[in-house]
């Protein structure tokens, strides 16, 4: 079943399957379904069409899924902000090079 089709009811653990993450469905504006983490964190909105079912191994190591993807979200955006050194570069120094 496609997520645009099903009908959603608020409570039901899915998955947002454009991060991967795991969440239960706390409300729905529209088109849009707010998602809570099973564990802890901030909740998140996803479009109807891009969550599904969550599978029992999903619901059940959800905690561990998330702690998983909040840690390398954080050290891919730390690798592209601004000003960040390309791994293996030597970060840039600043005044004269002497």
């Amino acid at each position: 079943m496609e997520g645009a089709r099903m009908a959603w009811t608020e409570g039901a653990c899915v998955v947002d399957t454009r991060t991967g993450r795991v969440g239960r469905i706390t409300g729905r504006t529209g088109t849009r379904l707010t998602l809570s983490p099973l564990s802890a964190g901030r909740s998140w909105d996803c479009p109807l069409d891009r969550v599904r079912e969550a599978t029992e191994f999903e619901r059940r190591n959800a905690d561990v899924l998330d702690v998983t993807w909040r840690f390398w979200r954080r050290r891919a955006t730390a690798q592209n902000a601004p000003g960040a050194t390309p791994k293996g570069a030597a970060p840039r120094r600043s005044g004269n090079a002497g």
